[in-house]
């Protein structure tokens, strides 16, 4: 750092609060420094600078099923916002469980990230204990967890209803639905919106007469799909006749 601010033409002071963003510095004055570390090629110390500002600069994102294209998307645009910020990220897959949910946001905590990212299980109360007991900055992503806390949340129901509206257009009448896993926000939203759909063309809504899936496994058959006869093919159009 000392080579850094001879270079640089600054105090040593000066190169720490561009580096660790603990006190307004003037833009020549930064880009100064900037180009000296680029010129030296000089790498901070993270794990000193933590020490210092109580913080490491990097974000925790517990997301189950990673793989997801979905969630794959959404990794995309947060890691790269992140960068942008000047944060890293340390990415662990809770399994949509919620104790082993817990298990890893304890982790991530461990490991003194600034705050996380959650894409939170069915059940957790458990999570949202911890992170308020140790007031640890959240954000919760895809599924709803209530008014209190800031969540980015994707609309579920009215795109289902769609959905159901454009089959039903077609001429089906027998239109299955692959919810996802009981207890979360998005199926709760999307059973809504699959019901909504079904009454506005009068087709009967069975309720449970749907496969559960899994984000790892997609749909499963269970006892309850036996409700369902084999979905419906649309009508066939008469043919058209010409003079």
């Amino acid at each position: 750092m000392v080579d850094v601010a001879r270079r640089a033409g600054v105090s040593v002071a000066t190169v720490s609060h561009v580096l660790n963003e603990t006190r307004p510095v003037r833009p020549d004055t930064r880009k100064a420094v900037l180009d000296a570390i680029d010129d030296l090629g000089y790498i901070p110390n993270t794990l000193a600078r933590s020490l210092v500002t109580a913080r490491t600069r990097s974000i925790g994102l517990a997301v189950s099923a990673i793989s997801n294209p979905y969630f794959t998307e959404i990794l995309q645009g947060i890691e790269s916002s992140a960068l942008e910020h000047g944060y890293g990220l340390l990415i662990a897959d809770p399994h949509d469980d919620p104790e082993h949910e817990r298990k890893v946001v304890r982790l991530l905590h461990e490991r003194r990230v600034d705050g996380v990212i959650v894409a939170p299980s069915a059940e957790p109360a458990g999570l949202l204990e911890y992170l308020a007991g140790r007031k640890i900055p959240a954000v919760f992503l895809d599924r709803l967890v209530g008014d209190a806390h800031d969540q980015v949340c994707a609309e579920n129901t009215r795109p289902v209803e769609q959905l159901v509206q454009h089959l039903a257009g077609l001429g089906h009448t027998r239109i299955g639905l692959v919810a996802g896993l009981p207890g979360l926000s998005t199926t709760t939203e999307r059973i809504a919106g699959y019901r909504a759909g079904l009454e506005r063309h009068g087709l009967p809504f069975r309720p449970g007469c749907w496969p559960r899936a899994t984000p790892r496994h997609g749909a499963r058959r269970t006892p309850s799909t036996g409700c369902w006869p084999p979905p419906s093919r649309p009508p066939r159009s008469s043919p058209r006749t010409t003079r």
